[in-house]
């Protein structure tokens, strides 16, 4: 019963963690809106989904606002990244790697959709004929993807090595604690 609450528990917070790097991506949107003297009308955000509604009065840099979303989550998951590879917490590696993929992902995806930021940014590049550009976002996108599937190979591989050494480490405290329960029964 203990495992199921503590199953329930990492869904839970994942979820909130989850939500607040969603928040993080918005307010990353803001950050660049206000930065090159854009308007912010509204951000929503859900578990799903995320939108900042932005008045462009300086069109120009539109490819800013479109950036920093992710830019901003990417930032701040790489000092979570360290301290997960400090402290070897599968839990926290595996929530660190699906924000990253979350990001890569969602790059990937919304230039070939008609949503999200690429999406944003591909049609910020037809507004001004800027041809080479749309197809570097599309390369892009395409690495990220990539980038995705190198992340999930990545969560495996260190998520079995450091189950392993957990592991080990449980036995060698295991046949301690049988030699030190021998030793008294021996006297």
């Amino acid at each position: 019963m203990k495992f199921v609450y503590r199953c329930l528990l990492y869904m839970v917070l994942f979820l909130l963690v989850l939500y607040a790097f969603s928040w993080l991506h918005e307010i990353g949107h803001v950050l660049g809106a206000i930065l090159t003297g854009n308007e912010v009308y509204k951000i929503d955000v859900n578990i799903l989904r995320g939108d900042s509604y932005v008045f462009y009065y300086n069109y120009s840099m539109k490819w800013v606002v479109c950036i920093m979303g992710s830019v901003l989550s990417l930032i701040l998951t790489i000092p979570l990244l360290i301290y997960t590879f400090k402290k070897r917490n599968i839990w926290l590696l595996s929530i660190v790697y699906m924000q990253i993929a979350k990001e890569t992902l969602y790059w990937g995806i919304s230039s070939f959709t008609r949503y999200g930021d690429a999406y944003s940014l591909i049609n910020w590049c037809n507004w001004f004929n800027l041809d080479v550009l749309v197809v570097v976002i599309k390369i892009t996108a395409i690495i990220s993807l990539i980038i995705t599937v190198c992340l999930f190979i990545m969560m495996y591989h260190y998520s079995n090595k450091w189950l392993v050494q957990k592991q080990e480490e449980d036995v060698l405290r295991w046949e301690k604690e049988e030699m030190a329960i021998n030793r008294i029964w021996m006297r």
